[in-house]
């Protein structure tokens, strides 16, 4: 995802892994595991049954400002 503002609000299911990789000038992220916030530095995010997963999904996010939601039931 590329853009000047990137917002995502993502749910995966439970069977599927998720690593998230951002670059941004100012970033958030939210996941069940709590909250994070960046200026100037990159947030990854994976989630805990990612190595053991068979589906994974890998979302790289380019912009200025940066917003990422992970809902995992």
């Amino acid at each position: 995802m590329m853009g000047f503002v990137v917002e995502a609000r993502i749910t995966v299911p439970d069977d599927v892994g998720i690593f998230i990789e951002t670059a941004s000038f100012v970033a958030e992220m939210k996941s069940s595991e709590g909250k994070e916030e960046r200026i100037f530095n990159p947030i990854d995010y994976q989630s805990p049954n990612y190595e053991e997963s068979e589906k994974k999904v890998h979302l790289q996010t380019v912009g200025f400002v940066t917003e990422i939601r992970v809902n995992q039931p």
